[in-house]
């Protein structure tokens, strides 16, 4: 009875043994199966490109001659150095973002003072407007910046 019980219990542990063997190996076949199975599929994409319309000039003709100018902040000079409008009424506006007063002007061609808006603080904005200019160039600044390069060119056309 005693090598019954003793084969009994061999039997008992390669059966064990038999059955879990067979479940790794039919994990191992299904999980390799599966990805043996498995397709990646790439579906192109369209590529827009965008063409970027270079800027326009300074101009506000559509406004009626509207310009407007910022201090370039750090530095005593305006945000743009060049302008243009069409012949008739203009204004120019100047947004200060400095505790530095500023303001706009602007003379014609001989050096004459055509108008001077008021200097504002941080925040303020100074306004000019000439409601009868006449095709040509003139030079907009800041009064008291003018002599160290706060200035720039209008062109009226």
């Amino acid at each position: 009875m005693k090598a019954h019980k003793r084969t009994f219990g061999w039997l008992a542990i390669v059966a064990a043994l038999a059955l879990v063997a067979a479940g790794c190996g039919s994990s191992d076949n299904s999980t390799s199966n599966s990805s043996n199975t498995m397709t990646t599929a790439t579906t192109p994409t369209a590529t827009t490109t965008e063409t970027m319309a270079p800027a326009p000039a300074a101009t506000d003709a559509a406004a009626g001659g509207a310009l407007v100018l910022k201090v370039d902040p750090g530095k005593l000079k305006f945000d743009k150095e060049t302008l243009t409008a069409p012949a008739g009424k203009v204004t120019i506006s100047l947004t200060n973002t400095e505790n530095v007063q500023h303001n706009v002007a602007l003379k014609d061609a001989s050096g004459a003072v055509l108008k001077e808006g008021a200097l504002v603080g941080d925040a303020g904005v100074s306004t000019i407007t000439l409601d009868n200019l006449k095709p040509g160039t003139y030079e907009y600044y800041c009064t008291p910046h003018e002599s160290i390069g706060m200035k720039g060119t209008l062109t009226v056309t």
